[in-house]
């Protein structure tokens, strides 16, 4: 029941961030691809692009589709599934996935500090049960992170990201998944974790993979909470995960849209080391002054954890083939204090630690987010019989490429005015330079282009994947500025180019297939494969001839296979069934028969998830729809009027989108309509009051969008609600009108976040079914009005953030459900009532922020189910009681910030994992 309480939480903080990320934050319009990589059979090559997902194309380039099969992966935000990693045979692909886009999104809050605003800001600290420091006069920032409603909790305060992410194998055909990190006891305390992995790298035998893990969110120390990646390893099953180096904290990438994270872990070709990056902090004085990157190896099995030196947080990281030699990158200051890179060799157990060469990187190297991560993977800078090193270094004479002996003898130079990235062939006769670009001989010999037609410069966001043998090199990168992306082979001397896949649009399609010549026009709609019996479908077959006319208006993900290969019914996200209503169409007549549709089967379904571009008003023309998802993607612009004519629509779902202008009063000719979801797009404007008319809504969510006005008292007239949710409309203004008091059938009611100001009303006393009522971070005035002690169902009861005044009413005594009694940022006063003690389902009680003058109650004693227990920041005095000790489910007690005197009972001692009291300790008997 801990999470129910921070629900609102992530509805508003965090949904707010989706949108202020939203703005600030656009996503790049080519996104660098993060990996490619070849099957062992030479028969696949497997890539991933941020914001789309894991693909797979065969070499002939005929078949393309995604890993997992057709699997919705990302948003306008973060990746959905990323880091491929293939298995030593080729059959398996392991990558990092996200659950439903369970992904983290930032807010940051430049705040004067008056009384109002310090009050929102410890608001806010107390949803997320973090301690920060006081609120400075003057001017402060405020920094959060949390992920979005539909996810587990998680945040951070003045820390990283935690990512809420998980480790996921399948076949390489997108079948057979297995998940295999989430919900588990990682860190042996008997309790299940909601935790974080990635970077997955299987083992040369492919029976280990290593990978980070933070184990179970936060690792305490002291008064502080600090999230904690450590270096993990399991069985290619997901078996036997254990902890390799539990004292060495690591880092993963601030946001893993552009690559898969600050190092992965990198094995040995032979399997009996790990190499990796850890951090520490560097201290002068007591005083924090910078983090430090350190260079650790580690054996499989725990043993020989070995310091090996200072290098990068992205930098080059690469064994020689025969295991013998780690190369790195470390800083050093130069003789006039510059800082300098120098590339070194050493063993694993850090003997013959060698200093090669300064070295200088390029734009894409060490410490850049961009491609920098993915740019070093892919480079051989070994030769294959490990004899040699490959470099670039500037120097006053211009950058140029060397070559050098592992012990920093025989150096050479092989071509001056390049300074990419270099990588060897497989069989040791050419260095490639900046990926692709060039060829040389290691003498330093035949420097020339290696695409000898010129056509593709490799440029910044290219990834390059040898197929095992040698023979031919996968190139994935953007051509120029105005194609996209594109996946072709190529010969070891650059000849037989061949294509196999190419962006079209915002679709990724296989280059010989017949999508470019997918059906457009009525006759292949009229051939009966696509539609059966189409003389007795004519409406089946218009909804056909619509779907294909918008097939590329609305594009997104490739597996969108609305094509001449497949019958209507198996179109992705497409729904055929009976057109007529369902109380028509599903009577149950005499001895349980069931009477069919009288009707022919049209479209009644459209449900899509990261699609693109604008929603296309030819979707109107769809005129049996009942349903109409388009989620999780990046639709732009407004909300055609013409869905208005969908008179049939039952659900219209248009969230987590990049929606914008009005609300179209047309939806409010909906009349059938049950479900209206708009939440987290940037829509404008007043809610119209034409949203009245739908009588039969029982669901409408706002959330997150850029709203204005007052609340349209029309909506009052919805007497089948049960669901009014206008989070984070930052601009409402006005007060709460007091005729949703009509809405008998209201079962939750939550309108936080905005500018409303007023009195709660009392009218609210008269919601006999509500279950929910959150009214948290608005501009409240006045009492608690006694009329909610009325609402005999209510299980959640929040009313924190606002100005509310005055005493507890006694009458809330009578809410025999609560389970969430949340009232902290307010101005009551006055003491904590003893009959809370009374409220045996409460899980969770907030009074932090207040003004309250009195002793703890030790009647909350009593109240055998609480989990948290928070007063922190009032005026309370006097000793904590004794009775509180028989709390046995209490997980955080939160008492700082007063006048409180003695010690805590001892019995709190073994379940109270957020404790919050700088004053008190537990006692000792």
């Amino acid at each position: 029941m801990r999470q129910n309480a921070k629900k609102l939480a992530l509805c508003l903080a965090i949904l707010a961030s989706a949108l202020l990320f939203m703005g600030s934050t656009p996503k790049p319009t080519a996104p660098p691809p993060s990996r490619v990589l070849w099957s062992q059979d030479g028969e696949h090559v497997v890539f991933s692009i941020p914001f789309q997902g894991i693909y797979v194309v065969d070499t002939a380039g005929t078949s393309l589709w995604t890993t997992p099969e057709r699997t919705l992966v990302g948003d306008q935000f973060e990746p959905g599934n990323y880091a491929p990693d293939l298995s030593p045979d080729g059959s398996r692909v392991v990558y990092v996935t996200y659950d439903k886009y369970e992904l983290l999104s930032l807010l940051s809050l430049d705040v004067a500090s008056d009384n109002s605003l310090d009050t929102t800001l410890h608001t806010i600290q107390e949803f997320f049960s973090l301690e920060t420091p006081e609120i400075d006069s003057g001017y402060s920032r405020l920094d959060f992170l949390a992920m979005k409603a539909t996810s587990p909790v998680a945040y951070s305060l003045y820390g990283s990201p935690i990512f809420r992410a998980a480790i996921e194998t399948s076949s390489i055909d997108g079948t057979d998944v297995r998940r295999l990190t989430v919900y588990k006891d990682l860190n042996g305390d008997g309790e299940i974790d909601r935790h974080t992995e990635v970077d997955p790298v299987w083992s040369p035998d492919g029976k280990r993979i290593a990978f980070k893990s933070n184990q179970s969110v936060y690792t305490f120390t002291g008064d502080a909470a600090e999230p904690g990646l450590r270096l993990s390893i399991m069985d290619a099953d997901g078996s036997n995960v254990r902890m390799l180096a539990p004292a060495v904290r690591l880092m993963a990438s601030e946001r893993a849209a552009y690559h898969s994270g600050s190092r992965p872990p990198v094995w040995s070709p032979d399997g009996k080391w790990i190499a990796f990056v850890g951090w520490e902090k560097s201290e002068e004085g007591g005083q924090t002054q910078t983090q430090r990157h350190i260079l650790y190896t580690v054996q499989p099995n725990g043993s020989g954890l070995t310091k090996i030196a200072e290098t990068h947080k992205y930098g080059l990281l690469a064994w020689s083939p025969d295991s013998s030699l780690l190369a790195f990158v470390s800083p050093e200051l130069g003789d006039e204090g510059q800082s300098l890179d120098v590339l070194f060799t050493v063993r694993p157990d850090r003997s013959d630690l060698t200093r090669i060469s300064e070295v200088s990187p390029s734009d894409n190297e060490y410490d850049n987010h961009g491609i920098s991560l993915s740019a070093i993977d892919t480079q051989r800078v070994w030769s294959p019989d490990s004899a040699w090193l490959a470099f670039a270094r500037a120097d006053e004479e211009g950058p140029g490429v060397y070559v050098v002996r592992p012990d920093g003898t025989d150096e050479r130079l092989l071509a001056r005015g390049y300074g990419g990235p270099v990588s060897w062939s497989s069989d040791g006769t050419k260095l490639y330079i900046a990926g692709i670009e060039y060829a040389v001989q290691p003498d330093g010999s035949d420097l020339r282009p290696f695409l000898a037609d010129k056509e593709y410069d490799a440029g910044q966001w290219t990834l390059t994947a040898w197929l095992p043998d040698g023979s031919r090199l996968a190139v994935l990168g953007w051509p120029d500025e105005q194609a996209g992306l594109t996946l072709f082979t190529v010969a070891g001397d650059g000849t037989d180019k061949r294509v196999l896949a190419r962006q079209m649009g915002r679709r990724l399609v296989a280059e010989h297939t017949d999508w470019l010549e997918s059906p457009r026009s009525a006759a292949a709609c009229t051939e009966g494969f696509i539609v059966p019996d189409p003389e007795t479908n004519h409406g089946l077959v218009n909804d056909c001839m619509t779907l294909l006319g918008i097939r590329d208006i609305l594009s997104g993900d490739a597996y969108v296979n609305w094509s001449i290969d497949e019958p209507i019914k198996m179109w992705g996200g497409v729904e055929i069934g009976c057109p007529l209503p369902l109380e028509i169409t599903n009577v149950i007549a005499w001895q349980g028969i069931e009477i069919g549709c009288p009707s022919p089967y049209r479209v009644i379904g459209l449900r899509l998830s990261g699609m693109f571009g604008e929603i296309p008003p030819g979707i109107a023309e769809l005129s049996s729809l009942k349903a109409l998802e388009l989620q999780d993607g990046q639709l732009v612009g407004g909300i055609p009027p013409q869905l208005g004519n969908l008179s049939k629509l039952e659900e219209l779902r248009l969230d987590r989108t990049l929606l914008y202008a009005e609300i179209p009063p047309e939806l409010g000719r909906l009349s059938n309509l049950r479900v209206l979801s708009l939440s987290l797009n940037g829509l404008t404007g007043s809610i119209p009051p034409d949203l009245g008319n739908l009588a039969k809504l029982e669901e409408l969510s706002l959330d997150v969008n850029e709203l204005s006005g007052k609340i349209p008292p029309e909506l009052a007239r919805l007497s089948n609600l049960k669901v009014l949710s206008l989070n984070a409309s930052f601009y409402l203004s006005g007060g709460i009108p007091p005729d949703l008091g009509k809405l008998t059938r209201l079962e939750e009611l939550s309108i936080s976040f905005s500018q409303l100001g007023g009195y709660v009303p009392s009218e609210l006393g008269d919601l006999a079914n509500l279950r929910v009522l959150q009214l948290e971070l608005n501009g409240l005035s006045g009492r608690i009005p006694p009329e909610l002690g009325n609402l005999s169902e209510l299980k959640v009861l929040s009313l924190a953030g606002n100005g509310l005044s005055g005493n507890i009413p006694p009458e809330l005594v009578n809410l025999s459900r609560l389970r969430v009694l949340s009232l902290h940022g307010n101005k009551l006063m006055g003491t904590i009532p003893p009959w809370l003690g009374r409220l045996g389902a409460l899980e969770e009680l907030y009074l932090a922020h207040n003004s309250f003058a009195s002793s703890i109650p030790r009647e909350l004693g009593e109240l055998a189910r609480l989990q948290t227990l928070s007063v922190k920041h009032n005026k309370l005095t006097g000793p904590i009681p004794p009775e509180l000790g028989r709390l046995t489910n209490l997980w955080g007690l939160h008492i700082s910030y007063n006048s409180l005197s003695g010690c805590i009972p001892a019995t709190l001692s073994n379940q109270v994992r957020e404790l919050r009291a700088r004053e008190l300790e537990f006692c000792t008997e």
